[in-house]
């Protein structure tokens, strides 16, 4: 199985509040990850940012180097992570409720 990665260009026509059209362009690198096999995309707005990566994904794919991938962590990890960004944002009795069910 060979390995590509192509480069499409997508236009998106938004209309602002004040009845402006304006166009917003970015390149998408697609590809399917060879280890995997799940679809990947990296989205850029320079066209020359695409080609980079997309060279550099040919290149490790030809080196059959495996990129890095990411840390896999449990939803108890995720919780505390979410919860400790939204401290100032949750009630202080769910805080409170959260601490007792977690034994701190």
């Amino acid at each position: 199985m060979s390995f590509t990665a192509s480069i499409t260009k997508r236009d998106r026509k938004r209309q602002l509040k004040s009845g402006a059209v304006v166009l917003q362009t970015r390149f998408v690198v697609n590809f399917c990850d060879p280890h995997t096999g799940q679809r990947k995309q990296c989205f850029f707005e320079r066209h020359k940012d695409a080609i980079a990566k997309r060279d550099a994904l040919l290149i490790s794919a030809a080196n059959c180097a495996r990129p890095p991938t990411q840390t896999e962590i449990t939803v108890a990890q995720a919780v505390d992570h979410w919860l400790e960004n939204r401290k100032s944002e949750v009630k202080p009795s769910t805080w409170a409720a959260t601490g007792r069910r977690r034994g701190t």
